[in-house]
């Protein structure tokens, strides 16, 4: 096993591998979020909760291959997706590796989801 990655939460982590690769934002069905959810915690270290105060945003504890999932259920968002779960595969956790996460992962995610595509999640 790569050091660095809990693959405890492998169902999650294998559905976005699968799914959509690295930095792409995708709609996490409810079962798998509810059955992943415990081996997620809450964090704050993301511009979603500055943006949705109301969302609930979690992370794992992995330091690479970390999972970044948002809970906009109870949330209203004009010109975005409502009432939807979101995930996506970032390469480095901002918890353990704040720079790299900054130079890698932010400009991937804003280029896949924001430039390249009209991606409203």
């Amino acid at each position: 096993m790569d050091q660095g990655i809990n693959m405890s939460h492998s169902d999650l982590l294998n559905f976005l591998k699968d799914k959509s690769g690295f930095n792409y934002d995708t709609e996490v069905p409810e079962e798998i979020f509810e059955k992943e959810k415990s081996k997620l915690h809450i964090t704050d270290r993301t511009v979603v909760t500055d943006m949705y105060p109301e969302a609930e945003s979690y992370r794992d504890e992995n330091k690479r291959r970390s999972v970044h999932l948002t809970d906009f259920r109870k949330v209203e968002r004009d010109e975005m997706t409502s009432n939807v779960i979101v995930a996506h595969l970032e390469h480095f956790n901002p918890e353990h590796h704040p720079i790299l996460h900054t130079i890698v992962d932010l400009p991937l995610w804003h280029y896949r989801n924001r430039i390249r595509e009209e991606n409203k999640l």
